[in-house]
C-alpha cells in the first residue's frame, strides 16, 4: 500500500471542518428556521471548500486508475456507491423526508450534502477514458458546458468534476510545483482570496474556475509547510465519516432543539456535527461506511 501524504489528509481535514461549520449555518434554514445574519461572512469559502475536497480525490485518481478496470470500479462500488445508497436512505428517514427518498432526481443528484458522492461517483465512471485521453484536456469544456444545461445535477457534475480532472492533471506536476519559490503561490493565495471576496461566493464561470484553481493551486504548495495537525489529519483519514454524518447529526439536533439564539444553537450544533462523527469513526470498517468485500487470495489489499 502506498504511504499516506500526510499533507494530503491535514488538507481535507480542514476542508471537512469549513463544511461542517458550513453546515452549522445553513442546515437550519435547509429544514426550515434561519440563518444567522453573519453567515454570508463564510460566503468566500465557496470558491475553495468543495473544489479543494474534489482536486484532493482528483490528485490520487493516476495511481487509482492505473488498476485493472474490475480492480478500479469494484473499490468505487465498495468505498462511495455503497456509502452513497446507504446514507442516502438514513439521511432521508432521520431529517423526515420521505418525498426525498422517491425522488429520482434527488438520487441522480444527491440530496443535501451527498451531491458530493454524486459527483465523485459520475467522475470515477468516466475516469478510466483519461487513459487515452489527459485529464488536462477535460475541465474547461466542462466549465464551459456547465453554463447550458437546466438541471442542476448535470451543473454540478460537470462544475465539481472540472476540479477533480484538474486535480488529476496537476499531479503529474505536482512535486515540481511544491517545489517553486513561495512568490508564486503567495501572489496566486492574496489574488484568489481578493478575488473570492469580491465575488461574495460562487461564480460558476471561466473566471470563477480560474479563482478557485488559483486557490487549490496555493493550498496545495502551502499545506506540506504548514505545521502538522494530528487533529486534522485524524479528521482528513476518516474523510467519509465524518462528510456523511456529520449532516444528518446537524439536522437532527435542529429538529429537537428548534430555533433558539444564535449563540446556543450554533455552538451545539458545532459539537454534534463533530461529535457524532467522532464518535462513528470506530465503526469507519463497518457496512456504514464501506461495503464488505472479501479479499482475494494473492492480491494485496490497497485503498481504492
Amino acid at each position: 500500500m502506498a504511504k499516506r501524504l500526510e499533507w494530503m489528509d491535514e488538507l481535507r481535514g480542514l476542508a471537512i471542518i469549513l463544511v461542517i461549520v458550513h453546515h452549522v449555518l445553513t442546515v437550519p434554514a435547509v429544514l426550515g428556521g434561519a440563518s444567522p445574519a453573519w453567515q454570508p461572512v463564510m460566503d468566500f469559502l465557496l470558491p475553495f471548500r468543495m473544489p479543494v475536497m474534489l482536486a484532493l480525490s482528483g490528485l490520487l485518481l493516476p495511481r487509482s486508475v492505473a488498476k485493472p478496470l474490475r480492480d478500479f470500479y469494484a473499490g468505487k462500488v465498495q468505498r462511495i456507491l455503497w456509502p452513497y445508497v446507504l446514507w442516502m436512505v438514513i439521511s432521508c428517514i432521520v431529517l423526515l423526508s420521505p418525498a426525498t427518498l422517491v425522488s429520482i432526481w434527488a438520487w441522480a443528484g444527491g440530496a443535501w450534502h451527498l451531491w458530493f458522492l454524486a459527483v465523485l461517483l459520475a467522475c470515477y465512471l468516466v475516469a478510466p477514458m483519461t487513459r487515452w485521453i489527459p485529464a488536462w484536456v477535460w475541465p474547461i469544456p466542462m466549465v464551459i458546458l456547465a453554463q447550458f444545461p437546466d438541471t442542476n445535477a448535470v451543473v454540478r457534475v460537470l462544475w465539481f468534476g472540472s476540479f477533480f480532472f484538474a486535480g488529476a492533471a496537476l499531479a503529474r506536476w505536482l512535486d515540481r510545483w511544491q517545489g517553486v519559490r513561495a512568490w508564486a503561490p503567495c501572489l496566486l493565495a492574496v489574488a484568489a482570496v481578493a478575488a473570492a471576496v469580491w465575488m461574495k461566493g460562487s461564480d460558476e464561470s471561466i473566471a470563477g474556475f480560474l479563482v478557485s484553481l488559483a486557490g487549490i493551486l496555493a493550498a496545495v504548495w502551502i499545506a506540506p509547510r504548514a505545521p502538522r495537525s494530528r487533529g486534522l489529519q485524524f479528521i482528513g483519514e476518516r474523510s467519509i465519516v465524518f462528510y456523511l454524518a456529520h449532516f444528518p447529526a446537524i439536522g437532527v439536533a435542529y429538529l429537537l432543539i428548534g430555533d433558539v439564539t444564535w449563540w446556543v444553537l450554533g455552538p451545539l450544533l458545532l459539537v454534534v456535527g463533530i461529535g457524532i462523527p467522532l464518535a462513528l469513526t470506530r465503526l469507519s470498517e463497518s457496512f456504514l461506511f464501506r461495503l464488505p468485500v472479501p479479499k482475494r487470495e494473492g492480491v494485496r489489499a490497497g485503498r481504492a
